[in-house]
């Protein structure tokens, strides 16, 4: 997750990239009204409906980009370009600085970045 205002990154080891997985982390990583732009994946299509730790629904304000047809969307001008851009460059430094990491650590590392 990427906050667009602060640049703050936060990266964060899954076992499964799925629907019941991500929206809980999403859930409790953003703020209410908070703005989201992602692809068109099926794993995301519950953003509209999270709701917080008290069931209060979030009320995102979701929009999408389909990479099948364009990188950025021409009504909305959703686009995922500057979250994959920090993601490779985190890959770098995980690959440059963590190389043999046990899987214990790397979750601290994934923190520091």
């Amino acid at each position: 997750m990427l906050c667009v205002s602060t640049k703050e990154l936060r990266l964060f080891e899954v076992d499964k990239r799925d629907a019941a997985t991500l929206g809980p982390l999403i859930a409790k990583n953003v703020l209410p009204g908070t703005t989201v732009f992602s692809e068109e994946w099926a794993a995301y299509r519950s953003i509209p409906g999270l709701v917080n730790a008290n069931g209060t629904p979030l009320n995102l304000d979701w929009h999408t980009v389909n990479h099948s047809v364009n990188f950025i969307d021409p009504a909305t001008g959703a686009n995922t370009q500057r979250i994959e851009s920090e993601w490779q460059k985190a890959k770098r430094r995980l690959v440059r600085n963590c190389n043999k990491t046990t899987p214990t650590l790397m979750r601290s590392h994934l923190a520091w970045l």
